[in-house]
């Protein structure tokens, strides 16, 4: 039976378990050291350098455009923390950096309401732990809440509609932001420069809530955690441990990985 008791649930938890068991295994019961590849480092490296640009707009009030030169200082400390190298993935981070610089424009501290603002959020008897990347101020009724995404792939409409994460965050800045009647979600598609907005009913919240319960519920009466292929497989840092994967990579497959 799982270990998990009384502690808190997290995006990351519950779409780890709900995409492999085993993973989720591995990862928060084993406690087995992660292995994150190249696109995980390099999307933490580019959040880090987006909290501390919006955070410091934040902490001496400013008003104006951002710096490209601040981002290029900041990407080079983010850089040399996160032990990626080669000069075509550098080259490619500087660039998601200046063309969100420009395309950010004109930014004012006022209407920046959190960067990285953590929440726990009640569900039954979980707490979810979790967040979120920037929620800025739209008008008196509105709040939006964005998630950067270093993606190659843009999310399908039937992907952003339904994305759990954003529930979470749309509940999350309904408790924080009592004020705000409605709640715009985006995922901030860095690579693409675009962001890719939705909005969430009554009912989808309230189905997110019973949904995350249930898989709270599931994670500790668990007897077995199963290897789940999928087509992420490649990218999980826990890939070296799973007998699933490496069977796969020999072939014997039921699913293309």
């Amino acid at each position: 039976m799982s270990a998990l008791r009384n502690q808190h649930l997290s995006y990351s938890r519950l779409s780890r378990f709900e995409a492999c068991p085993l993973s989720y295994q591995l990862h928060y019961l084993d406690k087995r050291t992660a292995e994150p590849g190249v696109p995980l480092s390099f999307g933490k490296a580019l959040h880090a350098v987006l909290e501390r640009l919006l955070q410091e707009v934040i902490d001496t009030e400013y008003a104006g455009r951002l710096s490209e030169e601040r981002a290029l200082q900041l990407y080079r400390e983010a850089w040399a923390d996160s032990g990626l190298s080669g000069l075509a993935l550098f080259q490619q981070g500087l660039g998601i950096l200046q063309d969100f610089v420009r395309q950010q424009g004109r930014v004012d501290s006022r209407d920046i309401l959190a960067v990285e603002k953590e929440f726990r959020l009640p569900v039954g008897p979980f707490t979810v732990l979790g967040y979120i990347d920037r929620v800025d101020w739209v008008d008196d009724e509105t709040v939006h809440v964005m998630d950067y995404k270093s993606n190659h792939q843009l999310f399908t409409r039937e992907e952003l509609d339904a994305s759990l994460q954003l529930s979470l965050y749309a509940l999350a800045a309904r408790r924080m932001w009592p004020w705000a009647k409605k709640v715009r979600l985006s995922m901030w598609m860095l690579r693409h420069g675009i962001r890719q907005e939705t909005t969430r009913t009554e009912e989808q919240l309230e189905a997110a809530l019973a949904y995350v319960e249930t898989l709270g519920q599931q994670m500790e009466t668990a007897e077995s955690f199963p290897a789940r292929l999928n087509p992420n497989c490649v990218y999980c840092d826990h890939r070296r441990n799973c007998p699933a994967y490496a069977q796969a990579l020999e072939g014997r497959r039921e699913v293309v990985c």
